[in-house]
């Protein structure tokens, strides 16, 4: 999944929250908890291939989602409900 470069949509990331998904990335969506989601691709949270760049920054969790966002994420969500340690 791509965003739009000027989005707005707030995330959290290595224990901090930004505003606006990078948009240059095609990112997998995947299901996380509660309805909520987390993004991975290369450089953000990935693990394989494992190099020097594949995790880089962190996973990005999106949070208030608008509801027409929300079901954007949902159509391009994989797998199920992913376990979590909190």
């Amino acid at each position: 999944m791509k965003f739009d470069e000027n989005n707005k949509i707030r995330f959290g990331q290595d224990h901090q929250f930004h505003i606006g998904v990078p948009s240059e990335v095609d990112f997998k969506v995947e299901n996380f908890t509660d309805g909520r989601f987390v993004l991975t691709a290369y450089g953000y949270g990935q693990l394989e291939p494992h190099d020097q760049y594949s995790y880089g920054n962190g996973k990005i969790y999106p949070y208030n989602l608008t509801e027409e966002q929300n079901e954007e994420f949902k159509k391009h969500a994989q797998g199920p409900v992913l376990n979590h340690p909190f």
